[in-house]
């Protein structure tokens, strides 16, 4: 998207903010939510209490406590959590607006939540960077060729005239890009995402050393143990072909005391390995097998977990679900990679 259309989009959005009359906004933010959800919704929060506006922050579930020391944090109610269910149902009830944040399909956060907003004759804005065509809101701003949510917030928050970036949104939106590009490194950062983090290091003082400490640098041990063990015994490399897996059990969850987000990132060990050019993680969970896909090159993950695990994401990584057992669930992406020689070595 180029510069002049951020222009126009952030005029779109503020004119749909001022037809709202009672002040109250919720953003809605995907089911396991990562770095780039937490940021966004956090930054967009502040930018629209700004503005005057009562926001609450909704996540289906638990995030990982890495987080926990943002801007506004407290903002974000956990639909899991049976004591915040009355705070979250009279949110929604009084809200007019809505915010889809980092993800633009339903079936990414939970259906009981889902039912509680289709409910409303609502307002529905949506700002993501993932390739999936949403229904007709009232606001969209798609941008595939952005690293994250966070970096289509800062191209629109710069261009408004009525509410500035904070330090506390700039630091937001810095952690939703490191995060979001596995600290730079994922094929979509480009030089404009280079200058945008640039710009806010230059503008608003981040301190950078303790941003990397508080989200890289806080393991506790029953994780590290966790990771040895995973490295050692559930990480594998399908014979003859360069993909590799990394199965976890619900059973291992609990075993080593996990807490959420515990598991992120783990699958890009299996990218690592050399000549490995697609890593999947299995991640089993009450409700379902969690999918975790990476690729390098031209492997599409995203239009292999669209076509046989029910997800999506970018070309070069993805993730989808399974509602069959995690041992099914394991033969049956073996058997799709031995039908495609494109994978083989």
């Amino acid at each position: 998207m180029l510069e002049k259309d951020y222009v126009q989009k952030t005029l779109e959005l503020e004119s749909v903010l001022k037809t709202v009359t009672k002040k109250h906004v919720t953003i809605l933010i995907h089911n396991n939510p990562d770095g780039d959800a937490i940021a966004s919704s956090l930054a967009l929060s502040l930018w629209l209490e700004q503005k005057g506006f009562n926001v609450k922050i909704i996540s289906s579930n638990n995030f990982s406590e890495i987080y926990m020391w943002l801007p506004n944090v407290l903002n974000i109610l956990v639909f899991d959590i049976p004591l915040l269910r009355s705070t979250i149902v009279d949110h929604i009830n009084k809200s007019e607006l809505f915010f889809y944040l980092d993800f633009n399909y339903k079936d990414r956060f939970n259906k009981e939540l889902y039912s509680l907003i289709k409910q409303k004759e609502t307002k529905l804005c949506i700002i993501d960077h993932h390739p999936t065509t949403p229904d007709e809101n009232i606001f969209e701003c798609i941008d595939t060729s952005s690293t994250s949510t966070c970096e289509i917030l800062y191209s629109l928050f710069q261009n408004s005239k009525e509410s500035s970036i904070t330090p506390e949104i700039a630091m937001c939106l810095y952690i939703g890009i490191l995060t979001d590009t596995g600290k730079f490194m994922t094929p979509n950062v480009t030089a404009k995402t280079h200058f945008t983090v640039a710009n806010m290091l230059q503008k608003y003082n981040i301190d950078i050393s303790q941003v990397n400490k508080n989200i890289y640098g806080s393991n506790h041990l029953s994780r590290m143990h966790f990771l040895g063990y995973i490295l050692q015994s559930k990480l594998h490399i399908i014979s003859g072909y360069k993909v590799a897996y990394i199965n976890i059990s619900f059973t291992e969850i609990s075993r080593f005391h996990l807490k959420p987000g515990d598991t992120d990132g783990i699958v890009n060990y299996a990218l690592s390995l050399k000549d490995i050019i697609f890593a999947a993680m299995f991640n089993e969970k009450k409700d379902g097998v969690y999918i975790s896909l990476r690729s390098i090159g031209d492997i599409a993950v995203n239009d292999f977990a669209a076509k046989y695990f029910n997800g999506g994401g970018h070309k070069n990584a993805a993730g989808g679900i399974s509602l069959e057992p995690l041992d099914v669930t394991i033969k049956k992406f073996i058997s799709l990679i031995k039908k495609n020689d494109i994978y083989k070595a």
